[in-house]
């Protein structure tokens, strides 16, 4: 009993030293790519000691990428915002847009500080073929460059 507890312990605590991070993707491509992309940035986030990966479901989600888009407009106090972060559970997101413009793919990855609001990582890729191949391909470098090498 007591080596369980203290694995409990040890387990809550290792979990709790990382930055609490949760991911959402959007875009105006089909879901079943929103998806793909999404689970790529969970695996590389998870694999990522010095983050712990929350999931959301998609339709809280989507409530949220309107409060985000809200929060762009410069009339959010900062209090709401640290609200948005207490409701995730969360400290930290990702949010990953994926447009198609042009016959092209366009993917662009920005690290937000749910308490500040502050953008800590904004990175993006262009690449010309819209193929399953270019999407895990962008999806994977970006997730790395937020991720581990923090640019």
């Amino acid at each position: 009993m007591f080596m369980l507890l203290a694995g409990i312990v040890a387990c809550g605590s290792a979990s709790a030293s990382g930055r609490k991070m949760a991911v959402t993707v959007f875009g105006n491509v089909g879901g079943d790519v929103i998806s793909m992309v999404e689970n790529c940035f969970l695996q590389r986030l998870a694999s990522t000691p010095k983050y712990v990966a929350f999931e959301r479901n998609a339709q809280y989600l989507s409530k949220l990428n309107k409060e985000f888009d809200y929060q762009t407009g410069g009339t959010v106090p900062l209090t709401e915002i640290r609200n948005i972060g207490e409701r995730m559970g969360v400290d930290y997101v990702t949010l990953v847009c994926i447009d198609e413009v042009m016959d092209s793919i366009m993917m662009s990855v920005r690290l937000v500080d749910l308490e500040t609001g502050a953008i800590l990582v904004s990175v993006q890729d262009i690449r010309d073929e819209i193929t399953l191949a270019n999407l895990k391909g962008m999806a994977d470098t970006l997730a790395y460059r937020v991720y581990v090498q923090g640019r």
